[in-house]
């Protein structure tokens, strides 16, 4: 297998460092947290901070990690901010090790560009972070898995299961992801070679990681049992025409493109190197499942994300092995195009992803608990409203049947005042809904706030 030369070396350090400039400016144009679970990361690491454990059900790796970072920047918005850039961005080191040992230092940096320029990245960064430092230990665990099986050593077979059930403990999906890699890894390589023994370990315990996730909630919270829905989900889509029909031409083009090396490496008699084949053919058809299985909206983003972030790796593989093998300048030239056609996306992204409430409302919500007694409990139905409320105070609810009855303390109902398009506030033509005109109009409510952008009313019976 190739070497990686002094320069290779710099190479990762270097795109690792430019692209957390260039994420870090995004992170710090606002104080606020990024997108709708900004706040839930807040929530979860002040109740380390407090309690010792995450509040909600989740697989707790990542906020232990974001919490060492918090502890030394002793600030937990600055610690999750950039505790998340550095542990997402630092993929960039193990995908390009994982490429250039199999395919070539061109590969590898094609391959590197892509997943920092991939929208997908970039919001895993800044809202989805458990699945992105999954993907950190998720792609670590496919270069030791490399490793052992090129050194035949199985000491890095065990310390590749070890960061495969380190996958698991920080996102369900980038473990899912994981170990549908291995498994079709393992298929591949059972019927030429030996290697294959060098998988078994990672295979083994995380199967016995995921039997064990059912018995032990702390493992991966709730999110083992998102598997019935997913499967749920996915019957349901295949019984509706229309939407299995939307989603696949939606998907169509990156099918299309994960199918070229399955289908020319399947009928190609050209004798390729086994396990680089086998690597090449375990990550597409690993692509190929995210991208063209139905699910509905509630999972399909998600997997979205994660089949781009593997489309962008397999693109430099893609290129640096099918477009001109001696060609030097034809692999460039598509590179320099396929870069061109990244650009606007990540553009467009990088300049829409927002927090998901204005500063302005964090204000008055703030406000909003300075002019009620401490003991106050809130009942918010607006998600991005309830999770930023949380990170001022603890007693914040759903909705009233989630309030327990023996709640003796005042009850206060907190709305948007006004709907918003594009974070810019803009009151509507039309009257709101008739459910908030009832609200409205319902004697038992009283308001104690009226801000610009809240509404908070104080609930005088049951």
């Amino acid at each position: 297998m190739k070497s990686v030369s002094i320069l290779g070396r710099s190479v990762p350090i270097m795109l690792f460092t430019v692209f957390v400039v260039i994420y870090s400016i995004k992170a710090f144009s606002s104080p606020l947290l990024f997108g709708i679970d900004g706040p839930y990361y807040y929530i979860q690491l002040r109740s380390i901070h407090d309690k010792g454990f995450i509040k909600y059900p989740d697989p707790p790796l990542a906020f232990y990690l974001l919490y060492l970072f918090a502890l030394m920047l002793k600030d937990i918005v600055m610690g999750i901010k950039i505790g998340s850039i550095l542990l997402i961005l630092l993929t960039i080191i193990p995908t390009y090790y994982l490429i250039s040992r199999l395919f070539s230092n061109y590969s590898a940096l094609i391959s590197c560009t892509f997943l920092a320029l991939t929208p997908a990245l970039l919001r895993m960064c800044f809202d989805f972070i458990k699945n992105g430092v999954g993907l950190l230990f998720m792609v670590a665990t496919l270069l030791l898995t490399m490793y052992s099986i090129m050194k035949r050593k199985v000491i890095l077979s065990l310390t590749a299961s070890l960061t495969a059930i380190m996958t698991g403990l920080t996102h369900s999906l980038s473990f899912a992801t994981l170990y549908l890699i291995l498994i079709i890894l393992t298929i591949t390589l059972i019927n030429k070679n030996s290697s294959y023994r060098y998988l078994v370990p990672q295979v083994l315990s995380s199967s016995i990681f995921i039997l064990a996730s059912f018995f032990v909630l702390s493992l991966m919270g709730s999110d083992v049992y998102k598997l019935f829905g997913l499967v749920n989900s996915s019957l349901q889509s295949i019984t509706n025409p229309y939407m299995a029909y939307k989603l696949f031409l939606g998907r169509l083009i990156r099918i299309v493109l994960i199918a070229i090396p399955i289908i020319s490496l399947t009928i190609s008699r050209v004798d390729y190197n086994v396990l680089r084949t086998s690597f090449i053919k375990s990550l597409a058809i690993t692509t190929l499942i995210l991208s063209a299985v139905p699910y509905s909206s509630q999972f399909a983003m998600r997997f979205d994300l994660m089949s781009e972030l593997l489309t962008s790796i397999l693109l430099g593989v893609i290129i640096s092995y099918y477009i001109g093998f001696g060609n030097i300048t034809q692999r460039y030239v598509v590179s320099f195009i396929i870069l061109i056609l990244l650009m606007p996306p990540f553009i467009n992204t990088y300049l829409s992803i927002s927090p998901s409430i204005t500063l302005q409302e964090y204000r008055e919500l703030k406000k909003l608990t300075v002019l009620v007694p401490k003991n106050t409990t809130f009942i918010v139905p607006n998600t991005k409203l309830r999770y930023w409320l949380e990170t001022l105070t603890s007693n914040v609810y759903r909705s009233l049947q989630e309030v327990s009855k023996r709640v003796s303390t005042n009850l206060v109902l907190v709305l948007e005042k006004y709907y918003y398009i594009h974070h810019q506030p803009k009151i509507p033509k039309s009257p709101p809904p008739m459910k908030h005109l009832i609200i409205l109009h319902n004697p038992n409510l009283r308001v104690i706030y009226n801000g610009k952008f809240i509404i908070a009313f104080l609930v005088r019976k049951f």
